[in-house]
């Protein structure tokens, strides 16, 4: 999966804080823009704050199953997490 979620990244292009923004963001510069370069950037902004959520979500799977797999940590610990998330 972290494979999958590195090819989708570009590093030359930004990201924002959140999909919504990010989709608000390309939306914006699709309606102010017939530039198909401007759109493009706008589109990768989002792909890649969408590629930044999926890791965060393979981190936070990864972690839990190192924590199943090391039986000094507590399953409580994992729903407590997942439910602040």
């Amino acid at each position: 999966m972290k494979e999958l979620i590195k090819s989708l990244k570009q590093p030359m292009f930004a990201s924002r804080d959140t999909i919504e923004e990010a989709y608000d963001y390309a939306l914006k510069v699709a309606k102010a823009t017939d530039n198909p370069a401007a759109v493009m950037t706008a589109v990768q902004v989002v792909v890649n704050t969408i590629a930044n959520e999926l890791e965060k979500i393979a981190d936070m799977i990864e972690e839990d199953i190192d924590s199943i797999q090391n039986p000094y940590k507590e399953l409580e610990s994992i729903v407590d997490r997942w439910c602040r998330e």
